[in-house]
């Protein structure tokens, strides 16, 4: 959420660097959460026409939800369209990390394993490059057993 520049207390933060205005700050990169289970990661890279990203969220050795599409960036939200699925999830983007909605559509379950959802994913800025996003691989293709590939990038 972008800081209230009416707020002193907020603008100081901004002022001396602690918070970032997500107005200013593309998230161009790889946003990632370690957990007890995995490591759910997001990426985004530019494109002609926003970003494409691409998400991985872990719930087990081989339970994961996983995806990619294209993400438009205004401010402080994020809205994931995801190709191969009825699947279009709002996130809140604060210039360090970013929040998944709570709630999904339906379509979103086609992206998942039994019991596992995109809802609450949280995930934070660990690289602000192409090259950073290019680092998170396709868990769904190490679990088949296939080459892994980058979810975001060629």
């Amino acid at each position: 959420v972008a800081i209230d520049s009416g707020n002193p207390l907020e603008q100081a933060a901004q002022d001396a660097n602690l918070v970032d205005d997500p107005n200013d700050v593309a998230p161009t990169g790889l946003f990632e959460r370690a957990h007890a289970v995995g490591t759910d990661g997001l990426c985004f890279a530019p494109d002609a026409d926003g970003y494409q990203f691409g998400i991985v969220a872990n719930f087990g050795a081989t339970l994961i939800c996983e995806g990619r599409g294209r993400a438009t960036h205004d401010g402080a939200q994020l809205m994931l369209d995801f190709d191969d699925a009825d699947c279009t999830i709002p996130a809140v983007y604060d210039g360090r990390s970013v929040h998944l909605a709570g709630n999904v559509p339906r379509g979103c379950a086609a992206l998942c394993g039994e019991r596992a959802s995109f809802a609450g994913v949280a995930v934070s800025r660990v690289g602000s490059t192409e090259a950073d996003a290019q680092l998170l691989l396709s868990r769904e293709a190490e679990i088949k057993q296939r080459p892994s590939a980058p979810l975001c990038g060629p």
